[in-house]
């Protein structure tokens, strides 16, 4: 258990200038917070009973296998995506996305991500937040896991947190050259065309998301693809002109009747932005269904993905 934090003063100074000071410690005192807690809060104890109720009727049915198989098999998805403001020279871009992948859940995940990742071309790599499988699990195994991980995929990746992660992730995650944009952003250039990326900190716990700082100084006419844990933010980034907004965060249900409806749903995130490609006015979004799974190791009807966006020019 990360109980107590094993991040130095210099990271933490470096962390608090990156996030702005007043977002930073208010971030701290709810990871503080969080970690201090010894029971689950109502809301959660209610979640936790409907989950433990849910695992007990698959079991019984005989259904649990199936579903942990299901689990143990992400899809590989090509999913092309038309952006006005996309430059030329980034034609046939492609993007790999992955989310939720909430490592040590449990065994036999990993060593199928890997499988699965063999041979996969892309031009650059997207990480959609929830690392963790929990908030204060043991992050050494985590990054354990995040460095086979990421040995398995190119250059440059990004990536951003989620509302299982740590600050103390941060610098570590960045060593294994996977930077972390803390309502920042990044470009590629190609001769004298750019593409930027931009990232929020996890809007769905901790609320630290700054849509206006992770693009300070970015043209609003310029192709920017923004990534954010939840996609409960899209009404912003579509006001602020974001050309693209990456998500995951829903799991698009992982536990759905056929056609897609989720058994249980946890958030109240708009159900058409819950999985795969959305648009609200100018904004396009997708919205990864995960590539891992929470909680409950078992997925049925709502296949995990292993996400290729491909940019096309509209």
């Amino acid at each position: 258990m990360s109980k107590k934090s094993v991040i130095g003063e210099e990271d933490l100074n470096i962390l608090e200038r990156r996030l702005g000071s007043d977002t930073f410690h208010r971030r701290r005192l709810l990871e503080k917070a969080l970690l201090r807690q010894k029971k689950p809060q109502r809301r959660g104890r209610r979640w936790a009973s409907k989950t433990f109720l849910l695992e007990y009727v698959l079991r019984s049915l005989g259904l649990w296998e199936r579903g942990f198989r299901n689990y143990l098999d992400p899809h590989l998805v090509e999913h092309e995506v038309y952006l006005s403001a996309l430059p030329p020279a980034f034609e046939g871009f492609r993007l790999l996305q992955l989310s939720d992948l909430h490592c040590t859940l449990a065994e036999g995940f990993l060593e199928a991500l890997l499988s699965k990742l063999k041979g996969i071309a892309c031009d650059a790599v997207l990480l959609t937040g929830d690392y963790c499988a929990r908030v204060g699990c043991h992050h050494d195994l985590v990054l354990r896991d995040m460095e086979s991980i990421l040995a398995a995929l190119p250059l440059p990746r990004w990536g951003v947190l989620g509302n299982y992660d740590l600050l103390e992730l941060v610098p570590r995650l960045e060593n294994q050259k996977l930077r972390i944009l803390l309502n920042e952003w990044d470009k590629i250039e190609r001769g004298d065309e750019s593409l930027f990326f931009c990232g929020v900190d996890d809007p769905a716990l901790f609320r630290t998301s700054n849509l206006e700082r992770a693009r300070r100084g970015i043209s609003r006419e310029a192709c920017t693809i923004l990534l954010a844990h939840s996609p409960e933010v899209w009404q912003k980034a579509a006001t602020l002109g974001y050309s693209l907004m990456l998500s995951g965060h829903t799991h698009g249900g992982q536990i759905c009747f056929p056609g897609g409806r989720p058994v249980l749903r946890r958030t109240q995130i708009p159900r058409d932005l819950m999985r795969g490609e959305w648009r609200k006015g100018s904004l396009t979004g997708y919205t990864s269904p995960g590539t891992g799974v929470s909680q409950l190791s078992v997925r049925f009807n709502c296949p995990g993905e292993i996400t290729i966006h491909i940019l096309r020019r509209l």
